[in-house]
């Protein structure tokens, strides 16, 4: 709904208003991102190297965590809309 969300190397997510660029919502993950996916139209996933996290886009809320193992880092993440899995 006219928004754009980027995510930041320094841990930061934005959402900005795409009409006019002005900044909605900045949200704090402190994790680098690699990856960042729209989940239907209330969350945010991210993934950074050592984790996923699944991001409230409306309250800022951290929902879920999923740490990874740290000798083999994330690369990228992907969700499968057919049955809500995250790969």
């Amino acid at each position: 709904d006219n928004h754009i969300i980027t995510g930041l190397h320094d841990g930061k997510i934005h959402i900005r208003d795409i009409n006019n660029g002005r900044l909605q919502l900045a949200i704090n993950t402190n994790n680098i991102i690699n990856s960042l996916i729209l989940h239907g139209d209330n969350q945010i996933i991210i993934g950074s190297p050592t984790l996923v996290q699944i991001w409230d886009l409306h309250t800022s809320e951290l929902l879920k965590t999923f740490n990874n193992n740290q000798e083999n880092p994330l690369d990228e993440i992907k969700t499968i809309a057919a049955n809500d899995t995250m790969v």
